[in-house]
């Protein structure tokens, strides 16, 4: 054999050596008998691939399945891409169980169909360390009908670039959870809740949403909350946007158990539709720092003043006073509470809107009108009187 065969072969030999390698870490669903014609019911073939400890290759296609069950450590699961490779389930099921941690799944869709009760559910102490990018989750709509949820003890995770739409609730993060990040996602139209952040229970520490886009929508005429935050220290919120319209009583952010939360060049349109973007049903902490609310019916912030709620604002625009939006300027130590605002270089009051009623609800709020020309200015404050009937009253 001359010297160039002899290098010919040598050079094949090491292609199908690394082929043959390469091969060895990855397993194609095909392989184990998989279809993904939309009719075969390839639950048994995708469940065989993950058993073999190596790395799944799903190619484009539609795949039913029941119920898959993530168990091994280190397991990815790769598609061909969002609405390329899509899975769909054969009934009212968890379509994918994580019980370990270190997984990786990405790059394709799951259709509910409707019937699905969880797309992604990890269980207890299952989902550490995963991770889920570029991820499409829609139309999970059974019971409870979560796109993706954790149980219990699940940290140190990434949701990147999902676009998790038309479920029940989009996302939810529940029970002892921490050092978590959803990094530019789409989570929009979800029925009930975008996003819940615990529940309550447990300790949640560390969660950041950045450049994400969180919009309500899905459920016109009932109560939809962007972010239901239930005991998360701290919750960080950078470079949103959020948007809320299905009825007056939705909100971007709505708080139920003690929590501190930082939102930092956020954006928020109310669309003339919700009265309150931000709702505050139990104690909290809040900085708003550069970001701007707008179109809302009401304040930015419902239920401020009780002595466990602190709100500082920092360079913002909230709407105050019943619903006039309001630049908050240079407030380096300012808070809303129960005892003081404090502005660093004055604080003025501009009032453009129809005074509102004096009444329990607006006691102690100052109202300035503009006189015209040759007419002095009125800065009037809603308080009672000793027979506790309420008025506004004189400043000037």
């Amino acid at each position: 054999m001359s010297t160039a065969a002899q290098v010919a072969a040598a050079l094949l030999l090491a292609t199908r050596v690394a082929a043959a390698s390469m091969d060895a870490g990855v397993v194609d669903v095909r392989q184990m008998g998989a279809k993904g014609d939309g009719i075969a019911d390839d639950t048994d073939a995708i469940q065989a691939a993950v058993e073999t400890g190596r790395r799944v290759y799903v190619p484009a296609g539609t795949y039913r399945i029941s119920h898959v069950a993530i168990d091994r450590h280190n397991t990815h699961i790769v598609g061909d891409g969002v609405q390329k490779t899509v899975f769909v389930p054969t009934g009212a099921t968890t379509m994918f169980e994580v019980a370990t941690s270190q997984v990786e799944l990405r790059d394709f869709s799951i259709d509910g169909k409707n019937s699905a009760n969880y797309g992604i559910a990890c269980g207890p102490s299952g989902c550490i360390q995963a991770r889920f990018i570029r991820l499409e989750i829609e139309d999970v709509t059974g019971s409870p009908g979560i796109g993706l949820g954790t149980t219990l003890n699940s940290y140190s995770m990434l949701l990147q670039r999902l676009w998790i739409h038309h479920n029940n609730i989009g996302i939810r993060l529940i029970r002892n959870f921490q050092n978590t990040v959803v990094d530019s996602s789409l989570v929009y139209g979800n029925r009930r809740i975008q996003i819940q952040l615990n529940d309550g229970v447990g300790t949640t520490r560390m969660v950041s949403i950045v450049n994400s886009e969180i919009e309500g929508g899905g459920n016109k005429g009932d109560t939809v909350y962007g972010l239901h935050v239930a005991g998360v220290e701290p919750l960080s919120i950078v470079n949103c946007y959020f948007e809320s319209f299905d009825n007056p009583a939705s909100a971007d952010i709505y708080v139920s158990a003690y929590s501190r939360i930082t939102i930092v060049g956020t954006y928020s349109n109310a669309n003339d539709v919700t009265v309150h973007p931000i709702q505050l049903e139990s104690g909290a902490d809040i900085a708003i720092v550069g970001s701007y609310y707008f179109n809302s019916r009401g304040d930015t912030i419902a239920n401020q003043n009780a002595p466990d709620r602190r709100v500082h604002v920092i360079n913002s625009v909230l709407n105050v006073n019943g619903g006039v939006s309001t630049r908050l300027d240079g407030l380096v130590a300012g808070e809303f509470s129960s005892e003081t605002l404090t502005s660093n270089g004055g604080l003025r009051l501009k009032s453009t809107r129809p005074r509102p009623s004096c009444t329990v609800d607006s006691d102690g709020t100052f109202w300035f009108v503009k006189g015209g020309p040759g007419v002095k200015d009125d800065v009037e404050v809603c308080a009672k009187d000793a027979r506790d009937v309420y008025a506004w009253r004189a400043v000037y």
